[in-house]
């Protein structure tokens, strides 16, 4: 049977149990502060197994920390030299005046806290805290002595830890960490403490124990069973999703869908399609209020307005708009009609083909709404009266199913495309035909594509629909392409980062960890022995305000003149790509007051100078890149410096700046010093 670790059983028998006496049933768990937490585990098990108990996990924060152990001392004297030494003359004790420790100091202190108790909060390794769990297999008889596996046999012992989710009775159910074929997902075990829950679940996760032995009273020999806890594994156990059928069938799988749930094919496309295509309707929304209507916005200077130059300013910044927002059209219809061609085949098939008779009613419903997607006149007028694009009327395309069927054939150049689109004097990778699916121009008012309301909207503007109205017609087409979906395995890294709804709260998840003992040789004629839950503990996350922090301090420059910064070698190496080399040296050409102006309303407003095509850093053979080397300290003083202005500044709205910066002098140290 499992039992708590064997040197917190006694008080005055020292560890020597009889039949019928009460053991904690329960592993405990062991808390240590200390980058070196087996070495502290072993000298305590080596001189003082008695004082395993100060190292019991216990509530704390870092503003009210556990108490720390005090320091291991070896032990003085055997039991039977401690004999020895009390029947010697007290002028021949070797250490006279020191009392050597007495049996009563070396007695377990009983349990510090109650299993039933509140929940305890375990902190990750970067907090500078390590958990272990500890429990000893034991045989029932006199003496309770450790049960030695038979690894022969493939006997085994191991640790589950287990979630807490609150039952509809009112109490709590256990449920397992079990695998299934669609990855890693919760499968209820059954109530919490019933017998239920004290069976080992097939396909459960189990984590791997070590033995630890120490020498008992008398020089007898015994040994704990523990394991390191993995708290850093919390946000795979917190996101992981219910488990619905039988985990040892092959049909066991993550639930797909619950109340307010989706499926997993319509979570990939709202992720590849509608959700890329609200952020260009979101776009083409904030373009137009920068770009506003036109007109004078400061009457009093109208002596020096300039309506041709407030236009010319408009019209390049509706065309740059236009190339950004076509940019993302490409890819998005490009994602789209990857997703028609992998889950929907046989409407894709029909629209390469035009060939809609080989739909069912459902299916050519779906493909008419595509066909009868067209961009509005009004966009076309406005696109091919740009007297500098290279795209006429007849290069925008007719409707979306033809502009998907096109956009397939351009998959290798859109995927390979080094130089940004620019519709006065276009790159050769990019597409030969526009199909943009929003607009910036704030003088176009808003038009449907076809009839039906699943249809959204090509541009948006201070027409009859607003944004918000638009994201809530590529809901509804995302909903319709859902209908059309079929029930199909997929990708699981996928699933789980999309498809499912965890099933732990993600602010008070709970768990409790048991331990197994295995003989699998036996089979059904020994279940696995699975121990009485620890105490309920709850995970910490990454970031978490109660959490403990390492002492960091990152020492910066003392000399920050010329001369002193010149010394720091340059150590630190980034290597730029050739894509980006160019992207740079282009940018610095901008200055600050190109930027502040560029935001400006007119008068001030001035427009980015045209920086050129930011192709690739050199044009002449093959290039790298280059590398840019810098000195840590140089960075790291930089980085402080940018920090500081960054969160001044959000101090002027939030009112953060008490709540981050703590400044303390260092006594008698200046920087001449």
């Amino acid at each position: 049977m499992w039992a708590a670790p064997s040197p917190l059983w006694g008080e005055r028998s020292l560890w020597i149990r009889l039949p019928q006496q009460d053991i904690p049933p329960q592993p405990i768990i062991l808390r240590f502060a200390n980058d070196a937490f087996m070495e502290e585990l072993l000298a305590t098990l080596t001189h003082s197994p008695w004082r395993l108990s100060d190292w019991i996990a216990q509530p704390e924060t870092w503003r009210e920390p556990m108490s720390p152990p005090k320091p291991i001392a070896k032990t003085q004297a055997a039991p039977a030299v401690e004999s020895l030494y009390e029947k010697l003359p007290p002028q021949h004790h070797p250490l006279a005046g020191q009392k050597p420790t007495s049996r009563a100091d070396r007695m377990p202190a009983p349990l510090p806290y109650s299993v039933d108790g509140p929940p305890i909060k375990l902190f990750q390794a970067a907090h500078h805290r390590y958990y272990v769990v500890a429990a000893s297999l034991i045989t029932e008889a006199c003496g309770y002595p450790d049960y030695s596996l038979n690894l022969s046999n493939s006997e085994r012992v191991t640790f589950m830890v287990r979630a807490l989710v609150p039952a509809s009775n009112g109490g709590l159910d256990e449920y397992a960490f079990v695998s299934t074929p669609a990855g890693m997902a919760w499968e209820k075990a059954g109530p919490y403490k019933s017998s239920n829950s004290r069976k080992l679940i097939p396909g459960e996760e189990q984590l791997p124990l070590f033995p630890v032995a120490y020498q008992g009273i008398c020089d007898h020999h015994r040994q704990i069973y523990s394991g390191l806890i993995p708290v850093g594994k919390r946000e795979e156990w917190v996101k992981a999703p219910a488990c619905s059928g039988n985990v040892g069938d092959e049909i066991a799988h993550p639930v797909p869908s619950v109340e307010g749930g989706m499926s997993h094919l319509k979570g990939i496309f709202q992720a590849d399609v509608t959700e890329p295509w609200k952020a260009l309707i979101d776009q083409a929304q904030y373009k137009k209020g920068q770009i506003g209507t036109g007109g004078n916005p400061f009457p009093n200077f109208g002596d020096i307005w300039d309506a041709d130059k407030a236009n010319a300013d408009k019209e390049q910044a509706i065309r740059t708009a236009r190339d950004q927002i076509q940019t993302g059209s490409w890819y998005v219809l490009l994602d789209l009609a990857k997703f028609l061609k992998e889950y929907l085949p046989d409407i894709w098939t029909a629209m390469v083909e035009a060939s809609p008779q080989i739909l069912t009613p459902v299916e050519r419903s779906f493909y008419n709404l595509l066909s009868n997607t067209r961009p509005p006149q009004a966009l076309v007028d406005a696109i091919a009266s740009d007297q500098t694009s290279s795209y006429g009327e007849s290069d925008i395309g007719e409707t979306l199913l033809t502009a998907l069927v096109a956009i397939a054939a351009c998959e290798n150049d859109l995927e390979k495309v080094v130089l940004p689109f620019d519709r006065t004097a276009p790159p050769d990778q990019w597409p030969d035909f526009l199909f943009p699916l929003a607009d910036p121009d704030p003088a176009l008012g808003i038009n449907d594509l076809s009839n039906s309301t699943l249809v959204p909207s090509v541009l948006t503007s201070q027409g009859s629909q607003d944004a918000e109205s638009l994201h809530e017609q590529l809901d509804a087409l995302a909903d319709l392409v859902d209908s059309l979906l079929p029930s199909q395995a997929i990708d699981p890294e996928r699933v789980i980062q999309i498809g499912d709804l965890p099933l732990l709260d993600q602010r008070n998840a709970r768990f409790v960890i048991r331990y197994a003992f295995e003989r699998p040789n036996c089979g059904f004629l020994f279940p696995a022995i699975v121990s009485e839950p620890t105490r309920q503990i709850e995970m910490a996350p990454f970031f978490d305000p109660d959490a403990p922090a390492r002492a960091i301090r990152i020492p910066l420059p003392v000399d920050i003149s010329p001369a002193g910064l010149r010394k720091y070698k340059k150590n630190a190496t980034f290597l730029i790509s050739d894509m980006l080399c160019g992207k740079i040296k282009e940018i610095k050409k901008l200055t600050l007051a190109d930027l502040v102006l560029s935001v400006l309303p007119w008068p001030f407003h001035k427009g980015l100078p045209d920086i050129g095509k930011t192709g690739p850093c050199s044009d002449d053979g093959v290039s790298l890149g280059m590398f840019c080397s810098l000195s840590i300290p140089i960075v790291t003083l930089c980085a402080l410096i940018l920090l500081i202005i960054i969160v001044s500044l959000f101090d002027m709205f939030f009112k953060w700046l008490p709540y981050l910066f703590i400044c303390l002098p260092i006594p008698r140290f200046g920087g001449k010093e």
